[in-house]
């Protein structure tokens, strides 16, 4: 692909969200002759700074004439390109625009679950290991928006999603790091195979002195050129540990307990305890962000001394997180539960007590209904909201667990106050995308927050 050379060709930007708004500000500042499109209409000033600039706009419903016209197409991640498989010679991923002109260090993370917390974990514990980090891609700042930060900056700290990933042809980050593989997202991808291959590209391209480091499950998965490194949420088999010998120069990682070890050419080593780590996010997540700060030849204990200092660890919003206890009750926001493993495991940490779960949202193409059998004895109440809360209440119910389906959240948070007693715990874990309701994820959890508080007794 020969873009970099090709500025007075068409390139044409596909939707203008945070990702297609940092690829126009990037590409115009460089000179390359641009046109746009989106679905919403510009602002009057947006098109005036079009028209001085020379940058042609198309509205959506040109979009056949777009794809004709353009001689390369930078499509936003949220696009499905499926349907225009016939311009695919056209793609130009915003991720290998990025590669060419970022020169220093990237530490690529990219997984079902868990990889906005460990991103923005690393982000603080590495700041405070005295390193300069530039972090963005499928959270908060647009990728090539980093680019104007590369002085002065060790390493790109990129989170990355399957669709940012999926047409990419040259990336090759320093340090990829899978966090782990569920199915996800195969309404898009088609299929679980495609969804994986899709979250592999970014492995693929690494040279030999680069580091990979992924779940021990999925050691047969990746190419064999690649300096890999594995991690395992328990200790492996003596059969398993036979087999770790066929990788000489791999490190494993491991949980036992709550020991955090190393296994190097055989020499097995401690690391560290998740009980000397904070308790704000799931152990697996502490494994991988120990794993990593290991390559990165960082010891865990700056961790420790983070949380003894006056800015100790926090997460975002929206993951598994005490909201507030009402009567007795205690009710935990994890709004960005999105598919069934994450949920799972947010009942899991919780089920000690009395549990009432909220259920809903949309599967993304992902059968929901065989992960049902796994709440059992595990949760009290199960309410369904949302456009596909018939049939998980059905399917719970035929499963003896006791579910109800309601059209909205505020039907089914009513009928929750109804059943909960002292001594309970409420879980808002959705395990679907929010997309038939609420416009994200976000707006899902801040309108349950409102719910909770509502009914908190006034002062």
């Amino acid at each position: 692909m020969t873009y970099s050379t090709t500025k007075k060709k068409l390139h044409g930007i596909w939707g203008l969200g945070i990702s297609g708004s940092s690829i126009l500000r990037y590409l115009h500042q460089q000179g390359y002759k641009l046109a746009v499109i989106d679905r919403q209409t510009p602002s009057a000033e947006e098109l005036s700074f079009f028209n001085s600039q020379g940058i042609v706009f198309f509205p959506h419903e040109q979009l056949p004439l777009f794809l004709d016209t353009c001689t390369y197409i930078i499509p936003s991640p949220g696009i499905d390109l499926r349907p225009y498989k016939a311009y695919s010679h056209k793609w130009i991923s915003e991720l290998d625009i990025f590669s060419r002109a970022w020169h220093k260090k990237i530490i690529a993370i990219t997984g079902t679950i868990g990889k906005t917390s460990i991103v923005h974990l690393m982000n603080t514990i590495l700041t405070h290991a005295q390193l300069n980090v530039a972090t963005g891609g499928n959270i908060g700042t647009g990728m090539l928006d980093l680019l104007s930060r590369e002085t002065g900056t060790d390493y790109a700290l990129l989170e990355l999603s399957s669709f940012q990933l999926d047409i990419s042809r040259e990336f090759s980050p320093d340090l990829a790091i899978i966090t782990n593989i569920f199915p996800n997202h195969i309404d898009r991808h088609g299929s679980e195979e495609e969804y994986l291959n899709a979250k592999l590209r970014m492995c693929v391209n690494q040279k030999k002195e680069q580091k990979t480091l992924v779940p021990w499950r999925l050691r047969a998965n990746l190419p064999q050129h690649l300096s890999c490194h594995f991690f395992s949420s328990h200790p492996l088999t003596p059969h398993e540990l036979e087999e770790l010998t066929h990788y000489p120069d791999s490190l494993l990682y491991y949980k036992n307990g709550l020991a955090l070890r190393k296994i190097e050419k055989g020499i097995n080593t401690p690391l560290i305890n998740t009980s000397d780590l904070p308790a704000l996010s799931y152990p697996e997540n502490w494994l991988v962000i120990v794993a990593a700060l290991d390559l990165l030849t960082i010891r865990p204990e700056v961790i420790q001394k983070i949380q003894s200092g006056d800015a100790p660890l926090t997460l975002p919003a929206h993951r598994l997180a005490p909201l507030a206890t009402i009567k007795g009750v205690t009710f935990y926001n994890d709004s960005k539960s999105t598919i069934m493993h994450a949920t799972l495991a947010a009942v899991d940490s919780l089920a000690d007590a009395p549990l009432h779960l909220f259920l809903g949202g949309i599967s993304k193409g992902v059968n929901r209904l065989p992960f049902l059998p796994k709440l059992i004895n595990k949760v009290k109440t199960i309410h369904c909201f949302g456009a596909e809360a018939e049939e998980l209440s059905r399917e719970s119910t035929q499963l003896g667990l006791c579910a109800c389906a309601h059209k909205t959240l505020e039907e089914a948070f009513e009928h929750c106050l109804t059943q909960v007693h002292e001594g309970d715990r409420v879980l808002f874990s959705p395990a679907g995308a929010s997309f038939d309701l609420f416009k994200d994820y976000q707006e899902r959890g801040n309108r349950f927050i409102e719910l909770v508080h509502a009914c908190a007794p006034k002062e």
